[in-house]
């Protein structure tokens, strides 16, 4: 009887601690990876890259740079919100495929809006460096 009562809590003890949430996993209490946390690793440039060499000599950002930069957060954030309609158990196959669809569709619309949002800008920065002189 104790040999099977010890084999019991041991299955117990390792079936808990499999289930315990590991590092990469997405929980509602896991904030690690979420878009305000990399926004900001990403402007403190903690992603390893160097933002200062797109700065002008005045210390301004290009509006070129400034579109990437949008367009990466928007990845970011869409990127998070599929995950975590991949990890929700709840969610049919489908209803998770119609959601990523749905999800990938308002994306490459923000990505749109982007691109116009800043296309005049950069137009206009171009054209004043065109016409600066030296």
């Amino acid at each position: 009887m104790k040999k099977i009562f010890t084999l019991l809590v041991a299955v117990g003890i390792i079936t808990f601690a499999q289930a315990q949430p590991g590092y990469g996993q997405h929980s509602g209490r896991d904030q690690r990876n979420s878009p305000s946390t990399v926004d900001k690793d990403y402007r403190n440039g903690k992603d390893g890259g160097d933002y200062g060499n797109d700065r002008n000599y005045n210390g301004i950002i290009s509006p070129e740079r400034q579109r990437d930069l949008a367009i990466d957060r928007i990845n970011r954030e869409y990127d998070f919100k599929i995950q975590n309609v991949r990890d929700n158990f709840f969610k049919s196959r489908s209803q998770k495929r119609r959601q990523i669809r749905l999800l990938n569709n308002e994306r490459q619309q923000e990505i749109k809006m982007t691109n116009a949002k800043f296309s005049h800008e950069i137009r206009r920065y171009n054209d004043h460096r065109s016409n600066r002189r030296y």
